[in-house]
C-alpha cells in the first residue's frame, strides 16, 4: 500500500512538471500553484484510501 501511494504520488507529481514544462497548459493556468500541487495529491490519496479499505486475508501465527 505503501509502494503504491507513493508511486501514484511521483507519477502525478513527474507528470503535472511535464505537463508544465513541454505541454499545454492552459487547462490549469488559471489555478493558482498551491491548488495544482494540492491536484498533484488527489490520486495518491485516492490510492492510500482504496488500499486502507480493501479487505485483507487475516494472517496466521508468526510462527508458522
Amino acid at each position: 500500500m505503501k509502494a503504491t501511494t507513493t508511486s501514484t504520488l511521483l507519477v502525478s507529481l513527474v507528470l503535472a512538471v511535464l505537463n508544465d514544462i513541454h505541454g499545454d497548459a492552459s487547462l490549469l493556468a488559471p489555478l493558482p500553484g498551491w491548488l495544482q500541487v494540492i491536484i498533484a495529491l488527489v490520486p495518491p490519496a485516492i490510492a492510500f484510501g482504496t488500499g486502507w479499505q480493501a479487505r485483507h486475508t487475516p494472517r496466521g501465527p508468526a510462527g508458522l
